[in-house]
């Protein structure tokens, strides 16, 4: 069970991220609706080929066309809604207009540190997973009962892993993307808030993603049960996942920003030393 000091410490940074929501909901709706839309034009100009079922290699161009069009719209919708939250943290409610200007100024920058440090995190993850793997095969060819509580440590090790370099990869974009940090020192900045108190960002790292994958499996849900519509024509099938899946998707990114930016703020709130004890 969670301490009494980590349930207060997740209710109190639910209540922040709410509060920050609600200080700056208009243009967080406008700024997801707008790139959602953006989202559902690329992918209806590419819906003949259906890129969404259809390999790479049939359609090489509009498969090219949709990856990009989707990452361009999702970088500047990420950028400018942690830009917006971070304004109605400090008290300042900026529009979606000026949130936009600011991520277009920033865009390369954010899909630089976006491109290398999730590099990183999957490196290193893989890295673990190769030796991990390794040390399993080698322990069962010697004791193979022992290999199963190595397994156990591993996939415990493995959580333990993805969830801190996760933490570290969107701590550094969003250092970059607030404009606090450029992409080579995002990563230190990363690490030292990080180490200021480790396993209380690492419990709630780990609980909010939680919420987060609920509200995800909600869009899945609904696009499980539209499927058929596929079968009956595929523009109505595009059409239907995008637009009844929308508010989900909405919901889903404005829940998912503001937890994690909740963490972000909160680390670099926390002080680095304690004061000495009377």
């Amino acid at each position: 069970m969670m301490s009494n000091n980590t349930q207060h410490s997740v209710s109190s940074s639910i209540q922040n991220a709410v509060k920050t929501v609600e200080k700056s909901g208009l243009p967080l709706v406008q700024i997801l609706l707008g790139g959602q839309a953006g989202i559902i034009l690329v992918s209806l100009l590419c819906q003949q080929y259906n890129p969404f079922n259809s390999v790479p290699e049939e359609h090489p161009f509009l498969y090219i066309l949709w990856a990009l069009g989707t990452g361009v719209i999702s970088l500047l919708m990420m950028t400018s809604c942690l830009n917006i939250l971070k304004n109605a943290r400090a008290g300042k409610l900026i529009t979606w207009k000026e949130a936009l200007k600011a991520a277009s100024g920033r865009f390369w920058k954010v899909a630089g540190a976006s491109v290398w440090y999730i590099f990183l995190m999957w490196l290193v993850f893989l890295l673990f997973g190769f030796i991990a793997l390794a040390v399993v095969v080698i322990i069962y060819s010697i004791y193979p009962v022992a290999s199963i509580l190595v397994g156990i440590i591993a996939a415990a090790a493995a959580i333990w892993l993805f969830v801190t370099t996760l933490l570290g990869a969107v701590f550094s974009i969003y250092a970059v993307a607030t404009g606090e940090k450029d992409v080579f020192n995002a990563l230190p900045y990363s690490y030292d808030l990080l180490k200021q108190n480790y396993w209380h960002l690492f419990k709630l790292g780990i609980i909010f993603g939680l919420i987060v994958a609920l509200f995800s499996t909600m869009i899945g849900v609904i696009q499980l049960f539209i499927m058929p519509l596929y079968m009956v024509n595929t523009l109505l099938g595009i059409a239907a996942t995008w637009l009844l899946s929308l508010p989900c998707t909405v919901i889903n990114s404005v829940v998912a920003l503001s937890l994690i930016y909740e963490l972000y703020a909160g680390a670099k709130r926390t002080p680095k030393t304690q004061p000495a004890q009377n």
